[in-house]
């Protein structure tokens, strides 16, 4: 479980074009990949997991569950064949729960047609449930929760509907959480953690 900083990328192979996530959306210099951040000197002194530090758990990662280079929070690597399968087969059963600040307050109608779903072209969009998380002066903090993973998907609802995104920070994803792994850091997976 890995606390990624926004900018980086989730690490993922390039797509099958042979273009990065950066070229695609024509930003001159691609960006970090979180995998660099996988390192002893990353791994968070409150890792309670008992698991010994090898070597060999840094080769042959996948990351799942993608998450924007723009946002950060929870991304997941895994070794584990089964975990993968969980993560990509039940996608669109799997909750995300998502963090996002935006410029001034939202309004109740603007929240309403969140939660009640909006279409494009026609087509429904994946539904979400949307609360105020807080509001500070200048500033609010919706909870998004959205099951699938859906990149681009809240930046599109919170364009559509006005709202301008300071940032985003996944908290969870399933029934594991970020807690108070510090940006930058990483842990095991817990024993009694599930997705």
């Amino acid at each position: 479980i890995l606390h990624k900083p926004p900018g980086y990328a989730d690490g993922e192979e390039d797509d099958e074009d042979g273009d990065t996530p950066a070229k695609v959306r024509g930003v001159k210099k691609p960006p970090r990949s979180a995998r660099e951040l996988l390192t002893a000197a990353n791994h968070s002194g409150d890792d309670t997991s008992g698991i010994a530090l090898l070597k060999r758990h840094f080769h042959d990662l996948s990351a799942p569950v993608p998450l924007e280079v723009g946002a950060g929070g929870l991304l997941v690597f895994t070794q584990d064949w089964r975990v993968e399968r969980k993560l990509t087969e039940d996608a669109a059963v799997i909750e995300h729960e998502v963090i996002v600040e935006i410029e001034g307050e939202a309004p109740a109608e603007t929240l309403l047609r969140l939660n009640q779903g909006l279409n494009s072209d026609g087509h429904p969009l994946p539904r979400v449930k949307v609360s105020v998380n807080s509001a500070n002066e200048g500033k609010s903090k919706l909870r998004f929760a959205v099951k699938g993973t859906h990149p681009g998907l809240i930046a599109y609802l919170c364009e559509r509907v006005g709202l301008r995104i300071l940032s985003m920070k996944r908290i969870r994803v399933g029934r594991v959480l970020l807690t108070t792994l510090p940006i930058g850091q990483w842990r095991y997976q817990l024993p009694h953690e599930r997705f």
